[in-house]
């Protein structure tokens, strides 16, 4: 359970990270975002590229523990902002493009 606590903290800090890059992509454009350097560049590849494999699999997990009704050691908050960057996620990279 010890693996599963460090993913779920990982996940939260990945999740961070996808705040974090959709603050760029929204208030920075295109232009001044290279300004922003090294920053930029690690909030785009852990929020925009690590984060979404990293959630996905977490909350595939929280799902497993929850149907075989197995305690969960992480905090409900972390849970519920994993879950609700998931949401986020998916309507980031299903619904927008469409």
């Amino acid at each position: 359970m010890a693996g599963f606590s460090f993913l779920s903290r990982f996940a939260l800090i990945c999740n961070l990270f996808f705040v974090g890059a959709m603050a760029v992509r929204i208030f920075f454009p295109i232009d001044d975002a290279h300004e922003l350097g090294m920053v930029a560049n690690i909030a785009v590849v852990m929020g925009l590229v690590l984060s979404p494999i990293v959630n996905m699999s977490v909350n595939l997990w929280y799902l497993i523990l929850l149907l075989s009704r197995k305690q969960v050691t992480v905090p409900l908050w972390v849970r519920l902002f994993n879950v609700f960057i998931l949401l986020a996620q998916l309507f980031f990279y299903i619904i927008l493009p469409a």
